[in-house]
């Protein structure tokens, strides 16, 4: 956490070029900083999606590629492997709070050998 914090001050210091500025050239230096951030995070995505990753069922995931970071794949499909194989009832809490397709929806799409879909995903 302290980490990230240190992150966060070191680039708005990289923006913010003087301490004697006035405060809306330092809110526009902030809002610059921002702007670029939500850039950089966007572009990172982009290229995310267009890397297909090779460690997946390529038949589960197949309509993801493309819409879906690996990231979320990734973590979906660890949730599924870590899940245990005689799953309880779902109460669509994982869905809800992680966005993430739920062991059973994976378990239901490896039984009928489809796919997920982006729609499966916050």
């Amino acid at each position: 956490m302290l980490y990230s914090v240190e992150s966060a001050h070191a680039l708005l210091k990289r923006y913010i070029t003087s301490s004697q500025g006035d405060l809306l050239t330092t809110w526009l230096q902030i809002r610059q900083a921002v702007s670029s951030q939500i850039e950089n995070i966007k572009a990172n995505a982009a290229k995310e999606r267009i890397q297909t990753p090779l460690h997946l069922n390529r038949l589960q995931y197949q309509a993801c590629f493309g819409h879906i970071t690996n990231t979320a794949l990734r973590l979906a499909d660890l949730n599924y492997q870590s899940a245990e194989k005689l799953l309880k009832p779902c109460t669509g809490v994982f869905k809800r709070t992680t966005g993430l397709p739920c062991a059973h929806r994976i378990d239901d799409i490896r039984y009928a050998k489809e796919s997920l879909y982006p729609s499966d995903f916050h």
